[in-house]
C-alpha cells in the first residue's frame, strides 16, 4: 500500500507524457504558422526588388511549396539556437 501512495505522489508532481506531447504538437504548429506568416514579408521583399521566384504572384501559384517549409525551419533554427540558448 505504501508503494501505491508513493507512486501517486511522484506522478502528480511531474509532467505526464500526454502533457509533453501536447507541448511538442503546439510548438510544431506554432513554427508552421510562423513560417506561413513570414511568407508575406518575403513576398513584399521580392515584389519590391522585382525578383521573380518568391514574389506574391509566384507564392500564390505554387512556390509556397518551397518557401513555407524553409521559413518554418528558419523560425525553428532562430528560436532554438539564438532564443533558447541565451535563456539557459
Amino acid at each position: 500500500m505504501e508503494s501505491v501512495g508513493a507512486e501517486e505522489g511522484k506522478s502528480g508532481s511531474s509532467l505526464t507524457s500526454t502533457d509533453m506531447t501536447k507541448g511538442k504538437v503546439l510548438g510544431c504548429l506554432t513554427y508552421i504558422v510562423i513560417g506561413f506568416v513570414l511568407m508575406f514579408p518575403l513576398g513584399m521583399l521580392f515584389d519590391g526588388m522585382n525578383w521573380p521566384l518568391f514574389h506574391f504572384w509566384a507564392l500564390a501559384h505554387g512556390s509556397f511549396v518551397l518557401a513555407w517549409p524553409m521559413l518554418t525551419l528558419l523560425a525553428w533554427v532562430v528560436d532554438h539556437f539564438f532564443g533558447r540558448a541565451k535563456s539557459k
